[in-house]
């Protein structure tokens, strides 16, 4: 295992942490002094845990891997099920605004969810609607109901929410970033209090962390704790860019020069921003100065 103290330089000025832990942190991403990273995509090690945990923002959002090849970042997250109380009788809406909240990020920040997430909603006779910036501006949404003739919920393997107890609905892509808000509402509530008392839990989570028979038997269960809840590591992946800021992508505000820096790599527009990408998909790093294993070779291909 790589030791915390590992050091390479990224061609900046001075030398920076490139592991935090286990966990690799390759440019654009960096850790301590602002030439260590690309503007926004700065992280934090926080070692007063063994091994030291990477976090990204606020100590819920642990970073367990970063993908340049696929510009992901995978987190969990702690405190990320929303839970509703027993079922009421109220049939407002209740709005969640997600700008600032802890699971997201203040100003403009270079992530946004992946696609690969899903919505999931458990409880009798819910749903809930996650919402975008545009208008209209729904990105996912389900609802679960539960019937009067069902004593229990009964858990398979593999996708078993089909709106009966949970459901589960995938994630459109927001163009804008993150999402905005976050709605949850009872439906037939003055008739919830006669179905089976499961638990009404809201979250966003990678797709298949749901679908484990561990996970979904423990978050459903009526005596689910909240505490209990609030401590599961929950499974998210989120996409990355530079943002262009109205620059293009071979002009950068920075004084080290130009995005993809490496030799035999190429810019990828997306869409708030930029990717710089190996030409030969060879996992090296296109952000860095031969970080490419094809600038490597003698011969230009």
């Amino acid at each position: 295992m790589f030791q915390q103290n590992d050091i390479c330089c990224h061609s900046l000025e001075g030398t920076c942490a490139t592991w935090c832990g286990d966990v690799e942190v390759p440019y654009p991403f960096g850790i301590g002094p602002s030439e260590c990273y690309w503007p926004g995509f700065n992280l934090t090690c926080n070692r007063d845990h063994d091994p030291p945990l990477l976090l990204l923002g606020n100590p819920d959002l642990r970073v367990v891997n970063i993908s340049l090849a696929n510009s992901t970042v995978r987190i969990v997250r702690t405190n990320a099920l929303i839970r509703r109380g027993d079922n009421s009788t109220s049939a407002t809406p209740w709005y969640w605004p997600l700008i600032g909240n802890p699971f997201l990020f203040y100003g403009e920040e270079p992530y946004s969810l992946s696609t690969s997430n899903e919505l999931v909603v458990t409880g009798c006779n819910t749903q809930a609607m996650l919402f975008g910036h545009g208008d209209p501006a729904i990105i996912s949404g389900c609802a679960s109901f539960c019937s009067h003739n069902d004593t229990h919920i009964t858990f398979g393997s593999g996708k078993y929410c089909y709106g009966m107890g949970c459901c589960q609905a995938r994630i459109t892509e927001s163009i804008d970033g993150m999402p905005k808000e976050l709605l949850f509402k009872w439906l037939d509530a003055y008739v919830a209090e006669d179905l089976i008392p499961l638990p009404a839990f809201v979250f966003i989570a990678e797709e298949g962390w749901f679908d484990q028979k561990s996970v979904a038997g423990k978050l459903m269960r009526k005596d689910r704790e909240l505490t209990s809840a609030a401590a599961m590591e929950v499974p998210i992946l989120l996409r990355w860019e530079v943002l262009h800021n109205g620059l293009s992508p071979k002009v950068s505000s920075r004084p080290d020069g130009d995005l993809c820096k490496s030799k035999h790599s190429q810019c990828k527009l997306g869409n708030r921003g930029y990717t710089c990408h190996c030409n030969d998909d060879d996992g090296g790093n296109p952000y860095v100065p031969n970080g490419c294993k094809g600038s490597f070779n003698s011969i230009d291909r």
